[in-house]
């Protein structure tokens, strides 16, 4: 995974979520249920290099195939996909 507009790329590991991943490297992904239900952790995906495997119940079927945000606690990636977390180091 990567983040839009930087050279940061994250591998998962099999027993992390991404969810877990990003807020581990500090960029706060709001989060509720950790389940797939609430879509509170939802980030938007600016490219799919591979496809997109959407374990949440959240999305509909047709948001799920358009690939443009993904539940970042149950859903996983096949290839490498860049993400844009909305996270802002600049942000005062």
């Amino acid at each position: 995974m990567r983040l839009m507009g930087s050279d940061v790329e994250f591998e998962i590991p099999r027993e992390r979520s991404m969810l877990d991943v990003l807020n581990a490297a500090g960029h706060e992904v709001m989060y509720d249920c950790k389940r797939g239900e609430c879509g509170l952790c939802a980030i938007d995906v600016v490219d799919v290099r591979g496809e997109i495997d959407h374990r949440d119940v959240f999305f509909s079927d047709h948001q799920k195939q358009e690939n443009q945000k993904i539940c970042a606690c149950v859903s996983l990636a096949r290839g490498t996909i860049t993400v844009d977390t909305l996270h802002r180091t600049d942000a005062i």
